[in-house]
């Protein structure tokens, strides 16, 4: 009995750890955006041509706000639709 009201504390823990790890991931993102939209008003910014991959993008984004839809018992889940590229080229217009 003991044990396993020790295990649903780690338990809790854990899960109270991810809500705060997936908030400063979130931070971190917002502050970059708002450093480059400063660079964007004086003229600074440049954009390169990059190709990434979308499956990583969309994974980073649900594992950021899986946890926080857990604590609030919201099921998180995407599809990509089966006609959208999985290799994108940033700063070219799409085909």
């Amino acid at each position: 009995m003991k044990i396993e009201r020790k295990q649903l504390k780690l338990n809790s823990l854990n899960d109270q750890l991810q809500v705060v790890m997936s908030s400063l991931i979130f931070s971190e993102s917002f502050i970059e955006d708002m450093l480059n939209m400063a660079q964007i008003n004086s003229n600074v910014f440049a954009m390169d041509s990059h190709i990434f991959e979308l499956q990583p993008v969309f994974d980073f984004i649900l594992n950021i706000f899986k946890p926080l839809c857990a604590a609030k018992n919201i099921d998180l889940t995407f599809k990509i639709v089966d006609n959208l590229k999985p290799r994108v080229v940033l700063g070219q217009d799409p085909d």
